[in-house]
C-alpha cells in the first residue's frame, strides 16, 4: 500500500478503534485511501433502513477502494420500498455510480425480484438509473424460482428486468407442478404473462427438439422462494 502523506504537526497517528460492520455509503467509500480495510464482522445483521426508491448497500470489510475498482466483501444491495435484493460473497465494480455500472459477483450469489428469485455461483449485474436492469448468471448450474412455482436451471441464465423476461440456456429443465418437466436448449420466462416459452436451439428456427416427462404423481403445491435446484 502506498505511503500517505502526514502532517508532521498532528502528532503521532492513532491507531483505528475496532468498528465492525460498516454501513457504507457512496460518499464514505469515495473518502477511503487506497487499499484501505477492516476486520471482518459477522453477515447476520440486518440491513439499515432504505428510502423507498433509493438503491441502499452494506458490506464486510475488508474493502478496498482503488482508483480503477471497488472490491467488496459479503454485499447485500437491497432497494428501498421493493423486494429486490442482491447479495454475493464478492463483488467487484468499476465504480458505486448505480445511475450505470455493471458488477461481478462471485459466491453464493442471490438476485431476488417480485417475481421470484435467481441463485448462482457467479453473475453480472447491470444497474441503471439506480434499478437493477439485468442480472446474467452462471452456475453448475444457475437456478431459477418464480413466485407462480415454475422452477428451472441450467448452466447460464439471464434475467433481463427492462425486457421483462428470464432466457435459461444450456442444458435447461423447467417444471411447474414437479411432475410434468421439460428439457429444451433454450427457455424463456415472461415475468408478466408467467408463461413459458421452449426452443429445442438457442437460436430462433433452429434444428433440435423438446423433450418433456410427465410423471404419475401428485403435484406439489407451488410456494413463493420454493428451492429451485431440484434436478429431476
Amino acid at each position: 500500500m502506498a505511503n500517505l502523506p502526514t502532517d508532521s504537526r498532528a502528532g503521532p497517528a492513532r491507531p483505528l478503534p475496532a468498528l465492525g460492520r460498516r454501513r457504507l455509503s457512496l460518499l464514505a467509500l469515495l473518502m477511503l485511501p487506497v487499499g484501505l480495510s477492516w476486520p471482518r464482522a459477522a453477515s447476520s445483521e440486518p440491513e439499515a433502513a432504505c428510502a423507498p426508491g433509493n438503491l441502499c448497500f452494506s458490506a464486510d470489510g475488508p474493502a478496498d477502494y482503488k482508483r480503477d475498482k471497488i472490491v467488496l466483501h459479503d454485499i447485500v444491495v437491497y432497494q428501498g420500498g421493493s423486494p429486490m435484493r442482491v447479495s454475493a460473497q464478492l463483488a467487484e465494480a468499476s465504480s458505486l455510480d448505480f445511475n450505470d455500472s455493471t458488477w461481478a459477483l462471485s459466491g453464493a450469489v442471490e438476485v431476488r425480484v417480485a417475481q421470484g428469485k435467481l441463485t448462482a455461483d457467479n453473475a453480472q449485474v447491470h444497474f441503471l438509473a439506480s434499478r437493477l436492469a439485468l442480472a446474467s448468471a452462471t452456475g453448475t448450474p444457475a437456478n431459477f424460482a418464480s413466485d407462480s412455482g415454475v422452477r428451472g436451471h441450467a448452466a447460464s441464465i439471464d434475467y433481463d428486468l427492462k425486457a421483462g423476461e428470464i432466457r435459461l440456456r444450456g442444458d435447461a429443465w423447467i417444471t411447474r407442478d414437479g411432475c410434468n418437466e421439460t428439457r429444451a436448449a433454450l427457455f424463456i420466462y415472461n415475468l408478466a404473462q408467467k408463461s413459458v416459452h421452449a426452443q429445442g436451439s438457442e437460436t430462433a428456427g433452429g434444428s433440435g427438439r423438446v423433450q418433456g416427462t410427465i410423471r404419475q404423481c401428485k403435484p406439489a403445491r407451488a410456494s413463493p422462494g420454493a428451492a429451485a435446484g431440484d434436478k429431476p
